[in-house]
């Protein structure tokens, strides 16, 4: 991404406005600068209006209370756009604004609230949405795509796209302007050695004492242009970029490490703005994008499975890239962008086998290296600085002296092919460990899946949380596979990316290092070898998991079979009883209906309702002292007459409701009783 063309320092002022260095804008998309064009109308004669404004200053002097001094970032923020604001909010009052290092100032009768300003942060972002679309569109059209020249990359639609997946990436990826989200934190780490353009920068540096290597944490915009030397800003006056937009050359060496605080499902501690200056200034290839888009705020790991490999290759003499000779840079140079994904534990060691944590974690790279002079730029993202630690030992004192040395460009290719080893091995390190974890632990819970199943057999029931523990531990290996496939694809593109530069006749170098990268290849192979084998032992696991898993699967199923068969027999026994008490109550009901007719007519004939004998008065023996025997034929007659008809009218009751419930049985479908028995029996001989 290359910077705009540098503006005169004699571009038109208007004296009656701020005047001051003013602020710099950049591109809501990519990063780029931008001018706004001078608004018609603006007076030509800037003497005339400088006396005009010294007659009716006196005249604009604020009257009344004393007035408060407030401050306002002129980042994005046009004086007009400003000065309407407070207009509107103080209407009363004359407001008079002057900057002061991309800092408005200005007197109000009282301090400005905070929803004030964050109404002046819309503003900004309002007028940088508006303004700036066609810049945006014109600057973007001047981004090349990966592996293509810059002249022959002009795909506007290539561009538009990634401005619009930054823009709705943005919340969740970089921490707010405000600060809301904590500072940023961005740690450089440039080599400076004595050089073609040493004495360009010696009054910037600040050698520490252990290397030749400048360490500073970078905690806001201000700071960050500061430290590379962009010294631009925007004058409110007519809307121009004034300053110079690059000041310091390139180091011979940067390091520049994007982090999110030790945690990698968190915003980056960069803002939006910081980020776009860094590829914009170091003219960063806008694929390198796409292994940003990974990081960011979020619940669960969200695309971790995207792997890529992109390069852009410009050795052409002529120089077909951005040649910026005052930089250091000389338009010939390569620029690598992939990702890499690396394990680790992060439990202590005294934790138990099945409490162990792993955590998978990834880095986005991106390498730059100028074939003239040596330049080299690494911009390494990742959730912690892991990765900055290593560096620091390899590039430091302590580290070998062909590692760290930066004097041609043999030395500097040759220190960047120890940066890209150091990378492929924190990319391979920990997955063996990882998948012999992965081993143990299920072999750990299917470990009673061989068992015998016998009666009376001590065995271990499995549970359906069984089952799901190993299904998640099935998907993490074959998640593991997917990653080192991934990895080895990455590598195989690293080393036969260089391989090939051996052939390429514009890039002289490759016969001094021809060693040293034959050797860099060699080791590259030898950490693809390791992963293709630690693929096959992953991939096995997976196999055997997936049977054991299978195994497990049919123990729960014969679990429940088990339960059901004996829930079944109970079943069996509680209807073979409710059946015996159903034939005894059958028995008892037909009786009582035989018997019932008789026992009501006896009862009715026992009362004085009917009566047949004179039993004398109430005695059981005559006057002669026999006992008194009376029999009345006529009496039995009406018994039978009664108590026969009512029989059969009871049982013929019965057997209408018998027939009465048989039919409402049969009408929703219900089985009778023997049938069901039947059914019972036929299914009992399958």
């Amino acid at each position: 991404m290359s910077p705009p063309p540098h503006i005169p320092d004699n571009a038109q002022d208007d004296s009656g406005r701020p005047s001051s260095s003013g602020s710099i804008r950049r591109l809501g998309s990519m990063g780029r600068r931008r001018t706004q064009p001078p608004e018609s109308g603006l007076r030509k004669n800037a003497n005339f209006a400088k006396l005009a404004r010294q007659s009716t200053e006196a005249s604009l002097l604020p009257k009344g209370p004393k007035p408060v001094r407030n401050t306002c970032d002129a980042y994005d923020l046009p004086w007009e756009t400003l000065r309407d604001f407070l207009v509107g909010k103080f209407p009363q009052y004359t407001v008079k604004i002057t900057l002061e290092k991309d800092l408005y100032i200005f007197n109000l009768p009282e301090l400005l609230t905070t929803e004030d300003h964050k109404a002046i942060d819309r503003l900004r972002d309002n007028n940088n949405n508006t303004a700036n679309k066609e810049v945006i569109e014109e600057r973007l059209s001047q981004s090349p795509e990966p592996g293509e020249t810059w002249e022959e990359t002009a795909c506007t639609a290539v561009l538009k796209a990634y401005e619009s997946k930054l823009k709705e990436a943005s919340q969740s990826l970089f921490i707010r302007e405000a600060g809301e989200d904590g500072p940023a934190d961005i740690p450089f780490r440039d080599f400076r050695g004595r050089g073609k353009f040493s004495h360009l920068y010696l009054k910037f540096s600040a050698l520490t004492p252990c290397a030749a290597f400048e360490r500073r944490n970078i905690f806001n915009d201000s700071k960050l242009k500061d430290w590379i030397g962009d010294q631009s800003s925007i004058d409110p006056l007519v809307a121009t970029l004034t300053g110079e937009l690059a000041t310091k050359p390139d180091p011979k060496c940067r390091f520049i490490f994007i982090h999110a605080a030790n945690n990698s499902r968190q915003q980056l501690r960069i803002t939006r703005k910081m980020m776009l200056r860094i590829l914009s200034y170091h003219q960063v290839m806008p694929g390198y994008l796409d292994f940003l888009f990974p990081f960011g705020l979020q619940s669960v790991p969200r695309d971790f499975r995207f792997s890529a490999f992109r390069e852009q290759t410009l050795l052409n003499s002529p120089a077909r890239g951005p040649a910026v000779p005052g930089l250091g840079r000389s338009g010939r140079q390569i620029q690598l962008s992939f990702n890499l994904k690396g394990v680790s534990c992060t439990s202590d060691a005294k934790v138990s086998l099945r409490e162990k944590r792993w955590s998978q974690r990834q880095a986005a790279v991106h390498h730059q290296f100028d074939v003239e002079l040596g330049t080299t730029l690494w911009i390494l993202t990742k959730g912690n600085l892991e990765l900055k630690d290593r560096i620091q030992d390899v590039t430091g004192k302590d580290g070998r002296l062909e590692d760290r040395s930066f004097g041609t460009v043999a030395q500097c290719l040759i220190s960047s092919l120890a940066v890209h080893l150091l990378l492929c091995q924190w990319s391979c390190e920990d997955w063996r460990w990882y998948i012999l974890w992965l081993e143990e632990v299920i072999a750990y819970e299917t470990r009673e899946v061989i068992l015998p199943r016998g009666p009376g057999e001590v065995r271990y029931e499995y549970r359906p949380e069984d089952f799901q523990g190993i299904q998640h531990y099935e998907d993490q290996a074959s998640q593991v596979a997917m990653i080192l496939e991934a990895n080895s694809y990455v590598l195989e593109s690293l080393r036969a990316y260089y391989k090939g530069l051996l052939d390429r006749s514009d890039f002289g170098v490759m016969d001094l290092c021809r060693e040293e990268v034959l050797s860099f290849c060699s080791q590259i192979d030898n950490m693809i070898h390791n992963a293709k084998m630690e693929i096959v032992r992953v991939k096995t696991l997976v196999q055997i998991t997936s049977s054991n898993k299978a195994l497990v699967l049919q123990h729960i199923q014969s679990q429940a079979t088990e339960k059901m068969e004996k829930l079944t027999i109970s079943m069996h026994q509680v209807a073979d009883l409710s059946r015996k008490e159903a034939i005894a109550m059958r028995i008892v009901t037909v009786v009582t209906l035989i018997y019932l007719p008789a026992t009501f007519v006896s009862t009715l004939f026992s009362t004085d309702i009917v009566k047949y004998q004179d039993q004398g008065n109430g005695g059981t023996t005559d006057s002669l002292g026999k006992a008194y025997v009376s029999f009345s034929s006529l009496a039995l007659v009406r018994w039978i007459q009664v108590t026969l008809p009512l029989t059969a009218l009871t049982l013929t009751l019965g057997y209408l409701a018998f027939r009465m419930a048989d039919r409402k049985r049969k009408r929703f479908g219900l089985q009778p009783e023997h049938l069901m028995d039947s059914m019972d029996s036929k299914e009992s001989m399958v």
